[in-house]
């Protein structure tokens, strides 16, 4: 949605309370993409079933700190609309993998792309990647191997 020809309307998510979901809009830069950043047009984004629904529901949260409001999200698959001056290594329509929040569109240091989405990994698939990763690297870390009988 476009708020000028320059700008671009990006709706966001924030979480004000328990349940209390609001849906707010940020400018940002259409035309030129500054030094170092890129545009983003987000695809899907994952919604987390630890982090983001204990605070949604109101659980105890996890780490100290401001609990609400918050931002939303961290599994984010976007298509790259524009680059900056100085970026390299991604281009615009490449699908990349971000920890950006649950948003429409994003501006982004180029360092934040942790990785182009190869074309055969479905966008839906890359999404929830460090999620999986998260208990993929719980098994590696508890010496688990092949073979090994567990419980879940």
């Amino acid at each position: 949605m476009t708020a000028q020809a320059s700008e671009i309307d990006a709706q966001v998510v924030y979480l004000n309370g328990p349940r209390q979901l609001e849906l707010l809009s940020e400018r940002l830069p259409s035309g030129r993409v500054p030094a170092g950043q890129v545009l983003l047009e987000t695809l899907v984004t994952a919604i987390s079933p630890g982090t983001e629904l204990a605070a949604y529901t109101g659980a105890p949260p996890l780490r100290p700190g401001r609990v609400y409001p918050r931002l939303q999200g961290y599994c984010n698959v976007a298509r790259i609309m524009g680059i900056g001056e100085g970026v390299t290594g991604v281009s615009p329509g490449d699908r990349v993998l971000t920890f950006t929040s649950h948003r429409s569109h994003a501006l982004v240091p180029a360092d934040a792309v942790l990785c182009v989405v190869p074309p055969a990994v479905a966008t839906d698939a890359a999404a929830p990647v460090y999620l999986f990763h998260l208990g993929y690297n719980a098994v590696l870390r508890s010496g688990i191997r092949a073979g090994s009988v567990v419980v879940v």
